[in-house]
């Protein structure tokens, strides 16, 4: 899932990922920017 920006997956979380039964919480991590390019 893709997003496009952190006020975008805010909503997605509160909307969807929330109101699933026995949801409790959510730990996120994010990629702020590359340190080193792909090979």
């Amino acid at each position: 899932m893709a997003v496009a920006d952190l006020a975008a997956y805010e909503a997605f979380l509160s909307q969807h990922v929330m109101t699933i039964p026995r949801t409790w919480g959510i730990t996120s991590h994010f990629t702020m920017k590359t340190v080193k390019p792909p090979r």
